[in-house]
Formats: C-alpha cells, sequence, structure tokens
C-alpha cells in the first residue's frame, strides 16, 4: 500500500492510449456468486476454492435463507479449477448430511484421513452443475454430493484432478513431486483420472463455453486458421446463417459486417478489437439465456417426484 503506479491504456477504438494513476493494495478476489432466480429458488455460482471461499459461500448461504430459500438450491461449480481442499470440506459440512464427506487414500490402499459432515438433511432439493473444466476441489464437493444422495448433478462429466503431490527432495538439491494419495468419493469412487459423471449429461453449446477465452487479434478477408473457424462458430451460435469453414471469405465479411451494423458498429466486415469488445457482450448475454444445463437444472425443480427417491426420502 501507499506507492503507485501508472498504467498506459489502450481501448478498442480509441487512437491513442491514455495514463492512469493507481495506488496498489491487497486485493480480494470474490470467489462466490449468489442469486435468487425465482421464488424460493437460490443459486450460488463458486468459481474456486481460496483461503476466503467458506466464509464467503456461509454468508451468501445465509443471506438466502433469510430471503426464503424454501423451493430448491443450485450449486454452480462450473469451470471450477479447485484450491484449497479445506475450504471445499467446510462447504460441504453445510450441505452433506451426517456422514462422510471425503476420504484421502495412500498408493498401498490405506486411509489417512476421512472428513465427516454432522449437518441435517436439507428440507428442499439440491442441483451441482458440473463441466469437463470442474476439477480438484470441485469434483471433491460434487462427488461428495452425489454419494450420499444430497444433490443431483447436471452437466458434464468433470475434468478428473484428485491426486495430493508432495516434493521427494534429491541429494543434488533438486526436488520431484510425487503423487502419495488419492481423494476417493464416499462410496469409494477414485476421483483422479475418472471424474465424476452427472446424474444428467446436458451439453452446452463449445463457443458459448470457451468464447471468453477468444483473443485473436484483428481478422480479415482471406485470412484462414482456427481463430476464423470460431468466429464463424460464434456467428452461427448468434443466429447468423453462416458457413463454418475456418477460411475468411466473403460470405464471412457480409455476416460480421451484419453482427456491426446490428451492434451500432460501423460495417467493416473486418474484426477488430471494437468488434471483438461488442461480441463478447452479447455471447454474455447468449450465455445466460441459452445456458441449457441451467434450463433444465430449472425443469428439474418443476417434478417434484423426482426429489422423492433421493437421499431415503421415498
Amino acid at each position: 500500500g501507499d506507492t503507485t503506479v501508472d498504467i498506459l491504456v489502450k481501448r478498442p477504438g480509441a487512437e491513442t492510449p491514455f495514463s492512469i494513476t493507481v495506488e496498489r493494495e491487497e486485493i480480494t478476489v470474490v470467489t462466490v456468486f449468489s442469486e435468487m432466480l425465482d421464488d424460493g429458488l437460490g443459486y450460488i455460482k463458486i468459481n474456486s476454492f481460496d483461503s476466503n471461499t467458506a466464509n464467503e459461500f456461509e454468508e451468501q448461504y445465509k443471506a438466502l435463507e433469510q430471503e426464503g430459500l424454501h423451493k430448491g438450491l443450485v450449486i454452480d461449480l462450473r469451470n471450477n479449477p479447485g484450491g484449497w481442499v479445506g475450504q471445499a470440506v467446510e462447504i460441504a459440512k453445510k450441505l452433506i448430511p451426517e456422514g462422510e464427506i471425503v476420504r484421502l487414500v495412500e498408493s498401498d490402499g490405506s486411509v489417512r484421513e476421512i472428513h465427516y459432515s454432522s449437518a441435517s438433511r436439507k428440507p428442499y432439493p439440491i442441483v451441482g452443475l458440473i463441466n469437463e473444466d470442474s476439477a480438484s476441489s470441485s469434483e471433491l464437493l460434487a462427488g461428495a454430493l452425489q454419494d450420499r444422495g444430497a444433490a443431483l448433478l447436471v452437466g458434464q462429466k468433470t475434468y478428473g484432478k484428485a491426486a495430493t503431490q508432495e516434493p521427494k527432495f534429491l541429494s543434488d538439491g533438486s526436488a520431484i513431486m510425487l503423487t502419495i494419495a488419492n481423494y476417493y468419493t464416499p462410496s469409494g469412487r477414485n476421483i483422479d483420472k475418472h471424474g465424476i459423471e452427472p446424474d444428467f449429461t446436458v451439453e452446452m453449446p463449445e463457443v458459448l463455453h470457451y468464447y471468453r477465452y477468444f483473443h485473436p487479434g484483428e481478422l480479415e478477408n482471406d485470412d484462414y486458421g482456427p481463430e476464423v473457424e470460431i468466429l464463424q462458430k460464434m456467428l452461427e451460435q448468434l443466429g447468423y446463417r453462416i458457413e463454418v469453414s475456418g477460411y475468411f471469405d466473403n460470405q464471412t465479411v457480409r455476416y460480421l459486417g451484419d453482427f456491426q451494423v446490428d451492434a451500432g458498429l460501423e460495417r467493416t466486415g473486418v474484426f477488430d478489437d471494437q468488434t471483438w469488445v461488442e461480441l463478447r457482450e452479447v455471447l454474455d448475454i447468449a450465455a445466460r439465456e441459452q445456458d441449457e444445463q441451467l434450463n433444465f437444472t430449472l425443469e428439474l425443480f418443476e417434478k417434484p417426484g423426482l426429489w422423492n427417491v433421493m437421499g431415503g426420502n421415498n
């Protein structure tokens, strides 16, 4: 703190960069987001497991309960790469009914440690959202929710990373990392290299999954390659009747120009920084409106008979 740094910023559409002075200070990353989707239906997204994630979760979970959480709860673990295992365990203790959460099993089959919950079963259904980028601690939580009948899982099979490593130091001062144990779900499933299968497999359009990582720079007529193909798939996802070929041809110029006009930009048919900003904003909206995994989940909450067979509630 108390020191400053000058940053030069170039914004899309601006001719010249500008300078701003920023004071250095410690940044706390918020890892939990929540909202009430419907009357009594809560939603909590956990982006990663950081040192304060369990506290954030508890605060927002209590706030939802005070708002009248009663119809159900969605725990969104999609694109969550994991993080602190202890934080995932603390969250599990709030959601998993009394009993085992996860166990750490060494390579010889011996159990190093087991984590337990003492919570009571929730009086409403829970759905966990997972995908292929849910890894590590998020798989631990998802597996416990599924095995203990605390939640149904919707989405796609998770990444499959749940190994614990520790360094082994060598005589020359170097070291190697050895996998010494793996995390197992309460039913005895090894998460590592296997992942967690959802109860209901629901796919998301690829471009709505990865568009946030699309930073190709400028693309124009006669360019060719995977970045052009992704751009074409994005326009196709948004309803433009474009043929996906990977070649920036005349039809790509035309449909990109149509998008630019629809977005209030000048029709140039060239993919530049300003077009990228507008495309990102439109895809942000599309990702919410066309979130088939969440939409499927919302339909599940309208089928009360499905929940009667969960967790011994039949």
